[in-house]
């Protein structure tokens, strides 16, 4: 039994748009993307990852047809199609990336080491749910997206470092909260010498 691989975005790209006209269309993508008002274009979702680069996911409505897409554009990578499907297609939308507080990693340590990995998570969660921290992720969050930048994120950084925490990706933290949360197994005491 042979099983066929999935076409790539760009080669369905190339085979649902008309050749003559694939440069506007991926002009139109990049300029989109970047806060260029198009009326064949609507987003549902767009984030900036700084002042240049940019990705989205959206709806390009093209004579007639209706496509998918998710793009990436900027000085990183230039103009690239991480997705696209035709109307009525299984599309799956990109997901921005969730930062979080976590504690720093000398305190991670010091915890792991001291067999106090439980403790540090019940201080965490007590600490997360107390201002500043409690709502800081959501305002990170939002600031991040409507103002990126190395400002934005040096601000943040040294506001959670008040509280002996670090921004990490949410998938990140539930690793290091299991980690944590692990029951502390000691070794075999050995004869004496």
């Amino acid at each position: 039994m042979t099983t066929t691989a999935k076409p790539t975005p760009d080669e369905l790209f190339s085979a649902q748009i008309d050749a003559a006209d694939q440069d506007e269309v991926m002009t139109i993508l990049a300029e989109a993307v970047q806060g260029v008002e198009h009326d064949c274009v609507s987003f549902f979702d767009l984030e900036r990852i700084d002042a240049i680069n940019a990705h989205g996911s959206g709806v390009l409505t093209w004579k007639g047809r209706e496509f998918s897409f998710h793009v990436v554009d900027g000085n990183n990578n230039g103009t690239e199609l991480r997705g696209w499907e035709e109307a009525g297609a299984e599309f799956e939308p990109h997901r921005p990336t969730v930062f979080v507080l976590a504690p720093r990693g000398d305190l991670v340590g010091q915890a792991m080491e001291g067999g106090r990995g439980a403790f540090l998570v019940a201080k965490w969660d007590a600490l997360l749910s107390r201002e500043p921290f409690a709502s800081m992720a959501g305002k990170y969050a939002y600031d991040r997206r409507v103002q990126p930048g190395g400002l934005i994120t040096g601000h943040y950084e040294k506001a959670a470092a008040a509280g002996g925490f670090v921004w990490m990706e949410e998938k990140e933290a539930e690793t290091l909260r299991e980690r944590l949360s692990a029951p502390v197994v000691s070794a075999p005491e050995g004869p004496e010498i």
